[in-house]
């Protein structure tokens, strides 16, 4: 590597791209995994009944809400809800003052406990409370989560999609220069061998110089990563994130040195055909 460091500097640059890529894929990932957990904590949801409940019924109602979700239940009124809504619309209040009648339904707002399984237990107890009689509607924001976990899981698959394809190139490149190297030690390669070298001892050099690219090329990706939340901290502390660097680190290393040992791999099979 010493020797020729300019295509080994290439093979390891293709795969600091590679890991770079996923490395920053796993950084948002990162970021969209704490704001779904968030959803959980202090969740809020609102509980709709039917317009024809009678008033008697809405204390045990909101009673059981509570027993249910073993959080804090309000129970809002026609009148309150109006009012809060014309408080929110500020001067822009014409409209609700020609209503004829109160269009709004008694309503029940739960605060929920901290919720360990974030936005799926969330989900679960909103399914708890729409079997309950008189309920009409339980809103929780439903739209919003499932938005958001479908992005998180275009974001995953678009981190192993950029691996996948700037990683066959890396793996190309890598083979491509071990294919060099082999071909520039022919000559040793064939006295090795005369003299009763082994297989695997004539294929080490080989498979650990890949195996180092690979680890050079992990090093340096997660350098960048780390740039990247250096100058951009915006990007993760709005969810209060602190990325787990040893993990990311550890994912890139065990990639990075698996690209190399491939690309060697085949690079040795290739040439040495043993």
């Amino acid at each position: 590597m010493v020797n020729a460091p300019f295509v080994h500097f290439v093979a390891t640059l293709a795969l600091t791209l590679a890991l770079t890529a996923f490395g920053t894929a796993r950084l948002l990932g990162y970021a969209l995994d704490a704001l779904l957990r968030s959803l959980g904590e202090d969740a809020e949801l609102t509980v709709y009944l039917d317009d024809d409940i009678p008033a008697e019924a809405i204390e045990p109602l909101r009673r059981a809400v509570a027993q249910r979700t073993r959080g804090s239940a309000t129970a809002i009124s026609p009148e309150r809800a109006l009012a809060r809504l014309a408080r929110e619309f500020g001067t822009r209040t014409q409209g609700l003052s020609r209503l004829a009648a109160n269009p709004l339904p008694w309503s029940i707002e739960v605060k929920l406990p901290a919720m360990p399984e974030g936005p799926e237990g969330v989900r679960q107890i909103a399914d708890v409370l729409r079997a309950l009689p008189k309920v009409a509607f339980v809103d929780y924001g439903e739209a919003s989560v499932a938005q958001l976990a479908r992005l998180r899981a275009s974001l995953r698959r678009a981190a192993w999609l950029a691996l996948g394809l700037i990683g066959l190139t890396a793996v190309a490149v890598i083979s491509t220069t071990l294919q060099l190297a082999i071909f520039a030690r022919r000559e040793e390669i064939e006295i090795q061998g005369l003299v009763g070298a082994t297989p695997m001892f004539v294929r080490m050099p080989f498979l650990i110089e890949g195996i180092t690219q690979g680890v050079l090329g992990a090093v340096a990706a997660l350098a960048l990563c780390a740039l990247l939340v250096r100058f951009n901290p915006e990007v993760l502390a709005s969810n209060g994130v602190v990325p787990n660097f040893w993990r990311l680190g550890g994912e890139l290393l065990g990639l990075g040195s698996g690209l190399g040992f491939l690309g060697s791999a085949l690079a040795v099979r290739r040439f040495l055909g043993r």
